[in-house]
């Protein structure tokens, strides 16, 4: 019997290593950001770095992801390069998260009262639109 309760602690215990190991791998490839003046760089270990001026942001989506024991707040920038119109996703565990949105805050017409349109209620995405760039013409 207790070769059964050993054999089934070594056996979580394995799929744990492996879990932790699977999840140190993931952080590991995510990108970084970076904030500048002007700008903000997505900065892979993988691939060229993403550049995005926040002139060329038309609109920004605030929302919640549901991860089982807690919730993730997550970005959808929306910018125009050329004539072509891209998304990032982007969210709060990223390495930089926390300068990009301070400086987001500042975009002229961003809705600084996010949190309480997205934080609550728990576990539902309340997707919102905090930002959308002016028209113009």
């Amino acid at each position: 019997m207790e070769h059964r309760k050993l054999a089934g602690l070594l056996s979580t215990a394995k799929s744990l290593a492996a879990w932790c190991a699977k999840l140190a791998a993931r952080t590991q490839h995510e990108p970084k950001i970076l904030t500048k003046y002007s700008e903000f760089q997505l900065v892979f270990v993988w691939r060229p770095e993403i550049t995005v001026p926040f002139g060329a942001i038309t609109k920004i989506e605030m929302f919640k992801l549901d991860e089982v024991c807690n919730d993730l707040v997550c970005l959808n920038v929306f910018h125009k390069e050329s004539n072509d119109l891209y998304a990032l996703f982007i969210n709060e565990e990223l390495e930089g998260y926390d300068a990009l949105l301070e400086r987001l805050e500042k975009l002229p017409g961003f809705d600084c009262s996010w949190p309480r349109k997205i934080i609550k209620p728990a576990f539902a995405e309340n997707r919102t639109v905090v930002y959308e760039a002016l028209k113009s013409g």
